[in-house]
């Protein structure tokens, strides 16, 4: 601060509790330890355990704009964001971006040099003699891909979990370096043509792919303004339709909604259980949440708007790629794709295992049996 103090925002974690009681047991706590014993225990300036609706509406509005900001900045280049003075070479009559208003932007300080992004390095991928750019166009950027998984197989790399896992069962798919290499020899030959034709969403761009509540910093006297997001680390310049992707922070589990319009409760939301009436609630709210970031995007933000629409095309998942799931979930779901996951698996085993050895057999061959 300007008078010399610190201030800490700190983000209760799901996985520690109940959010509201865990949060003011917390404040209370530390209140009495500080006060009362006179322990040293940081002070609260401000504290919140629940966030309002329109709160969350807020920081969606203001999510969107920062992306509308990221998306009209294209680069030139696609690979990743240095200082000139970190990279070997760098071109300095080269332009580094194109602004939203349609300049060109030249500057002394930035350059575009290698990708950082985990693909490329992940694995025993660091080790690898490959291209990691930067590249000029979309289509080098994916034939660079490509030629990044034919060097993993020639070299022998294997993922620790394979997410195809479920495939690979007694009578099923079994993969192998020459099947792998078959597929990857005939995507380079189809990858310029499988594109999305909006060109618009070609464009280079940064993106954060990481915006979970944990990395957004908001405003302890006014909780509806960000003033910060983090965990920039391995962010990368790719093309847009490679990178846009809902904010995790508005992730749940639960149906998506058909349209945009408004959400509505269930026709029989009157005559349910409380309890089931409090999961309505929370799964009408989330879902409203989705449609506004949706909707803002649509009017602020139209091409990634049309980046997100268009992900279930074939043209648009023959451009983007392919990156393992490392099994990784965000805290607020954990417990309940833990229970989903356990689910899954004997749902699966009791329909295709016929006897007591196939049973042993598929749950080798599952990577998320625990």
């Amino acid at each position: 601060m300007h008078d010399g103090r610190e201030v800490i925002a700190k983000l209760p974690n799901p996985n520690a509790g109940r959010l509201h009681f865990t949060t003011a047991s917390e404040v209370a706590t530390m209140d009495f330890l500080r006060n009362t014993l006179h322990l040293p225990v940081p002070k609260f300036h401000a504290w919140s355990s629940r966030a309002s609706d329109n709160a969350k509406a807020q920081i969606v509005k203001q999510i969107v704009d920062i992306e509308k900001t990221i998306a009209s900045t294209k680069f030139t280049k696609l690979g990743a964001l240095y200082y000139k003075r970190d990279l070997p070479s760098s071109d300095h009559d080269t332009v580094l971006y194109v602004d939203r208003a349609g300049n060109k932007v030249h500057t002394e300080e930035f350059g575009i040099g290698p990708t950082n992004h985990r693909s490329f390095f992940d694995f025993g991928r660091g080790e690898l003699d490959i291209d990691r750019g930067p590249w000029s166009t979309t289509t080098a950027y994916l034939e660079a891909v490509a030629h990044r998984e034919i060097s993993c197989v020639d070299m022998g790399l294997r993922y620790p979990l394979m997410p195809e896992g479920p495939f690979y069962g007694p009578g099923q798919y079994q993969p192998s370096a020459s099947k792998k290499l078959s597929a990857l020899r005939n995507y380079l030959k189809v990858a310029p043509y499988v594109l999305p034709d909006n060109r618009a969403i070609h464009v280079p761009v940064l993106w954060h792919g990481d915006l979970h509540l944990q990395n957004i910093f908001v405003d302890p006297a006014e909780p509806t303004r960000i003033v910060g997001i983090i965990d920039w680390q391995s962010v990368s310049i790719c093309p847009l339709f490679t990178q846009v992707t809902m904010p995790g922070f508005l992730d749940y589990n639960g149906p998506i909604p058909k349209e945009l319009g408004r959400v509505s409760l269930p026709p029989n939301f009157g005559s349910t259980t409380p309890d089931e009436q409090r999961e309505a609630k929370e799964l009408h709210q989330a879902q409203t949440l989705h449609n506004l970031y949706l909707a803002l995007s649509r009017q602020i933000n139209p091409t990634a708007f049309q980046a997100i629409k268009g992900q279930d095309s074939l043209r648009h998942q023959g451009g983007r790629e392919r990156v393992v799931n490392d099994g990784r979930v965000s805290n607020e779901d954990y417990e309940v794709s833990k229970r989903q996951l356990a689910e899954g698996i004997e749902s699966f085993l009791s329909r295709e295992a016929r006897s007591r050895e196939e049973r042993k057999a598929w749950l080798q061959a599952l990577p998320f049996v625990d």
